[in-house]
């Protein structure tokens, strides 16, 4: 082609005029976050779009009183650090300000313990409540929490935070693979903060947004879309790798050259349905045997988009896939 490729940047967060679709979970996100001041939990597969919707999230807010914020919890220590990059979003007096930027920085200086960071956030919002303020926090990669020496802790604290959004006023939005209620038994066995959220998951795109995907590049062939559609059936990021396969070899038979790629996905979709202990019931259903699949265990397959209500598997490539395990 003669142009630059505009689907080159695939697996990374979609934005700008790269970010299309979505516009029933961006509705539903928004209700949630902004107008009720509750919190939120988007789950899905991997490559699904999940950060890429949350980024458009906060990018939005409905008013200058209303602060956002973006935290990777594959990135944080522990529980007490997240709490610490929350407080930094919060407006601060001097006094707050000196005792945060200097806690643990000078010699012989203490950390601010987890309920020591609670207790700031606590009142640096209530502070914000005066002027009628909302502050709403991503937790990207919320998975990760597991791996937190202060879970317990931390999703205790989490909760408190945004239980009375009258009262306190902050949201969250999760951003996760697993359902919440999951995350936070394997990490600290307590369901805390999943109770206080509502949780949306994000499948594969329809028909007519992968056409509008495809109406980015003017150079694509006139079936781009059915081509897409083929292979990846809606899975964003499996559509921008399709779209920049045909973009490069000026050809919408990218059989060959897109087979590595599904492969590849298809490949750590198989090993963390595996860990997840959910890999023999996505076998069952595929094959027509829900009955012998535990009902909560089908359901979530069928929440990810896997499979349908009627049995059918998510992609025909995908199908095939299962068929050869």
């Amino acid at each position: 082609m003669s142009g630059a490729n505009p689907f080159v940047g695939y697996g990374t967060i979609a934005s700008g005029d790269r970010f299309v679709g979505r516009e029933t979970e961006s509705a539903a996100l928004h209700r949630r976050l902004y107008e009720a001041r509750s919190s939120a939990a988007l789950i899905g597969l991997t490559r699904m779009g999940k950060s890429s919707l949350a980024n458009k999230i906060i990018t939005e807010p409905p008013d200058e009183r209303t602060a956002t914020g973006w935290i990777n919890i594959a990135t944080a220590r522990s529980g007490a650090e997240v709490l610490a990059d929350i407080l930094a979003m919060c407006p601060s007096e001097q006094a707050l300000h000196a005792t945060f930027t200097t806690a643990g920085g000078a010699e012989g200086a203490q950390e601010v313990p987890i309920h020591g960071l609670y207790r700031m956030i606590r009142d640096a919002l209530l502070r914000l409540r005066r002027t009628d303020g909302h502050l709403v926090v991503v937790l990207d990669e919320f998975d990760s929490i597991r791996h937190f020496p202060d879970a317990r802790e931390f999703l205790n604290l989490l909760r408190e935070l945004v239980y009375f959004p009258d009262r306190i006023p902050m949201a969250a939005l999760a951003v996760a693979r697993r359902p919440i209620d999951r995350i936070e038994v394997e990490a600290a066995d307590i369901s805390s903060f999943a109770g206080v959220c509502d949780s949306l998951y994000l499948g594969p795109m329809e028909y007519e947004e992968i056409r509008t995907m495809a109406a980015r590049c003017q150079e694509l062939a006139s079936g781009a879309a059915d081509a897409a559609w083929k292979y990846a059936t809606g899975h964003p990021f499996l559509s921008e790798v399709a779209f920049c396969r045909m973009a490069e070899h000026g050809t919408t038979d990218i059989a060959r050259v897109i087979l590595p790629d599904l492969s590849s996905y298809y490949q750590k979709l198989a090993g963390f349905m595996r860990g997840e202990q959910l890999w023999e019931p996505l076998l069952a259903l595929a094959s027509g045997r829900a009955i012998d699949v535990d009902v909560a265990d089908g359901a979530l397959v069928r929440r990810y988009g896997l499979v349908d209500d009627n049995g059918e598997v998510w992609s025909s490539e995908f199908a095939a896939y299962l068929r050869s395990r």
